[in-house]
């Protein structure tokens, strides 16, 4: 079966994604610094690791090369955020619900933000035969 353009996951976070980026800081000194991130951040991670492990529960991850599709949708422009920032805490919560073996294996990304909808990232992964 030929796996291009083959939609193996497709599920929805509620809510506003917040970015991961701009959410941290570092504390500590020399060899023990660590990176802390904003509640806000922590508990949007928390909603997107239970939704990803309820709908990925007795599949192995995946470990294919892949393209990600992720759509965030907003209500409005109000602290509105860089794509390439947005990606990054979606694709950290895929590799830690075990959703994905690891991110390095998406080679293709399409990202999009979508406004005056209900806050929410819908995210579709689609296998690829081989990388480009």
């Amino acid at each position: 079966m030929d796996k291009e353009n083959t939609v193996t996951f497709k599920f929805q976070i509620p809510g506003r994604c917040v970015v991961k980026k701009n959410s941290q800081r570092v504390v500590g000194f020399g060899k023990s610094k660590h990176v802390i991130y904003s509640p806000k951040f922590i508990a949007w991670h928390k909603v997107a690791m239970l939704h990803l492990r309820q709908r990925w529960t007795d599949n192995d991850p995946i470990n294919e090369f892949m393209k990600l599709t992720i759509r965030f949708y907003f209500a409005n422009h109000q602290s509105e955020a860089d794509v390439s920032n947005l990606i990054e805490g979606p694709q950290d919560a895929l590799t830690k619900a075990g959703v994905i073996v690891d991110d390095k294996l998406i080679y293709e990304i399409h990202a999009m933000k979508i406004f005056g909808e209900e806050p929410r990232t819908e995210i579709e992964l689609e296998m690829l035969d081989k990388p480009y």
